[in-house]
């Protein structure tokens, strides 16, 4: 069973607006938005969260590029509209014009167009998406600048859901375990990422993203993991091995008594645990 934060952003997207924009669709209660954009190899690299406030489910949405537009008006709302302008002594339009047909694509009517907007008004985005064409204008010669034209009501990043942590299968999960960053030793962080990527496989999961970096490239697969006793995200392998990430006690002493091997588990176990940890939707 796939939990709704770990379905894929193709779908979250048509889930997103299934019902209400801003009611969760499984339990109608509010829901809250975090929205990020990231320069990367000279494109915009951009995600929506949405976070419940009842059920605390958390949906994600990505994509490389210009924002959808159907999402353009929150990326506005949370982090303000931008623009780009070029210095009113530009001397040729040329450049302009190359940057906008690989910015935007189009015609070359298009390309004039938005080079003659450009050059007398500026033109408006999102803060990624002028910080791209920003670049794109640099790399052609063409210097701009980037301002904020109106403010947006995203002040600070809201806590991200953290993976599913190593715990006792016959204990619930009764809250997700903070992401503490150098706990962990470096001379130990091998053997348990190791350990937690060694353990079984109880359900094949989606990805979760970097709840620290909080990146929308530094993505980790989700699927359930146990050693017999314990459960936990196989995230949790790549959080220990990149930031050495804090581990339940409990589940430290575990592993280092069993000198950091997982247990093979029998089918029959297997079984049992499939059925208390993933049950059926």
């Amino acid at each position: 069973m796939l939990s709704p934060h770990l379905i894929g952003s193709l779908v979250v997207f048509f889930l997103r607006f299934d019902g209400p924009e801003d009611e969760c669709f499984l339990c109608n209660q509010p829901q809250r938005y975090a929205v990020g954009e990231s320069l990367i190899g000279g494109a915009n690299h951009w995600i929506l969260e949405t976070t419940c406030s009842g059920c605390g489910h958390v949906w994600l949405t990505s994509g490389s590029g210009g924002v959808f537009r159907s999402l353009r008006a929150k990326f506005v709302e949370l982090t303000g509209l931008w623009a780009a302008t070029v210095p009113a002594e530009t001397p040729s339009a040329t450049p302009i014009m190359r940057a906008m047909r690989r910015y935007y694509g189009g015609t070359l009517a298009d390309a004039k167009r938005r080079s003659d907007e450009l050059r007398s008004q500026g033109l408006s985005g999102t803060r990624g998406e002028m910080l791209a064409l920003q670049q794109c204008l640099a790399d052609l010669g063409v210097p701009s600048v980037v301002d904020n034209l109106v403010p947006g009501s995203q002040t600070a990043l809201p806590a991200r859901c953290t993976p599913i942590p190593p715990h006792r299968i016959d204990q619930p999960v009764t809250q997700l375990l903070e992401v503490i960053p150098d706990v962990i030793a470096e001379s130990e962080r091998s053997d348990l990422a190791e350990y937690l990527r060694g353990a079984t496989c109880v359900v094949a999961g989606g990805y979760c993203v970097d709840p620290i970096t909080r990146h929308p490239l530094n993505r980790y697969a989700d699927s359930m993991m146990t050693d017999g006793l314990y459960a936990w995200s196989i995230a949790w392998a790549s959080l220990v091995e990149r930031h050495g990430a804090g581990l339940p006690e409990d589940f430290l002493a575990h592993v280092r008594a069993l000198g950091y091997r997982p247990p093979e588990i029998s089918d029959q176990r297997l079984r049992a645990i499939t059925a208390e940890v993933a049950p059926e939707p």
